[in-house]
């Protein structure tokens, strides 16, 4: 696939490769916002970022926002609970947090997905593609 997948097993080249086929075709969610209890979450659509530098989350009528890879500081699943979230849509849910810029506050991306497979795939592979891009910077 990647010249910067070389050291990466089988194992991980695949979930990579299923990650980046994914978000070529994009993927729809909701992304429910941290900012106060009442508010609805928004459907968006996830897919590529670059040259699989990142994710894209691009809501509807809204600026996307680009979460590139070596900015991911965390990536759990599900996201954590709060009113107005049933426990169908936290089962499928994951929670990307990262750095905006350097000596930003770190945002959280909340994304409830169609099932809780996708989710894990997801969640599984960015937080591989994290880990990639973060030892390719360290080096």
């Amino acid at each position: 696939e990647r010249a910067s997948w070389s050291g990466l097993s089988a194992s991980e080249t695949r979930r990579l490769a299923q990650l980046r086929r994914l978000l070529r075709a994009g993927v729809g969610a909701d992304w429910h916002s941290t900012e106060g209890s009442a508010r609805r979450p928004r459907p968006v659509l996830i897919y590529e970022a670059g040259d699989f530098d990142g994710v894209v989350v691009e809501p509807a009528r809204s600026k996307p926002v680009v979460v590139p890879f070596a900015a991911i500081e965390t990536v759990e699943m599900p996201f954590a609970s709060r009113v107005g979230v049933g426990s169908a849509a936290l089962a499928a849910s994951l929670s990307i947090c990262y750095a905006p810029r350097p000596g930003v506050a770190p945002v959280a991306v909340d994304l409830a997905l169609q099932s809780s497979a996708v989710a894990y795939m997801i969640a599984d592979g960015v937080e591989l593609a994290r880990r990639v891009a973060l030892s390719q910077a360290a080096g």
